[in-house]
């Protein structure tokens, strides 16, 4: 069976965007985007993190632009795949994320949340290349898949069972009845 998929799919359905993220990692996830161009995440608290401003700049896109895709697909988004980062949070990363002092809160993605976004993005050939190559790979699952192997039965075929018995001999017992 071939599956015929194009861009405007990851585009329309918010269901087959996250079956299309559910295989990959976080790491998968920036091999992905780093095959349209690279990107660079900052690592804060074991995890990459990057900026509304900086995927902005990924994308080439407006500052704008990437805010209003978030806003109108918020609920889409996981919690693995952004965070608003305020108090404390955003003390810790401000020199990491290159945030200015006066910043009192931050948008920040991760690589997985940066795959959405090149999923909801239209006004981006890099996002176009993200898509292409998040489709490739969506394709290419059924090829990777092991073929399902039939289970294995609780008991060896009938054949195998019979040679396995000890083998036995009637022998009928002397009466000790008349015989004569």
């Amino acid at each position: 069976m071939s599956l015929s998929l194009n861009q405007s799919v990851l585009i329309e359905s918010p269901s087959l965007r996250t079956s299309a993220l559910d295989g990959l990692d976080d790491s998968r996830s920036q091999q992905v985007l780093n095959k349209a161009k690279a990107i660079v995440f900052a690592v804060w608290n074991g995890e990459g993190w990057a900026t509304v401003e900086q995927l902005a700049q990924y994308f080439q896109c407006s500052i704008q632009g990437i805010k209003h895709i978030y806003e109108r697909n918020s609920k889409e988004f996981r919690a693995n795949e952004t965070r608003k980062l305020t108090g404390k949070d955003l003390a810790d990363v401000r020199s990491k994320l290159e945030l200015a002092s006066r910043t009192a809160q931050a948008r920040v993605f991760s690589p997985l949340g940066a795959l959405r976004i090149a999923m909801l993005l239209t006004e981006s050939e890099i996002a176009a290349q993200v898509r292409t190559i998040i489709l490739d790979l969506v394709v290419a699952v059924p090829n990777i898949t092991p073929p399902v192997q039939p289970p294995t039965p609780a008991l060896p075929p009938v054949e195998q069972r019979l040679h396995t018995f000890v083998p036995f001999r009637y022998v009928p017992k002397k009466s000790a009845r008349y015989t004569g």
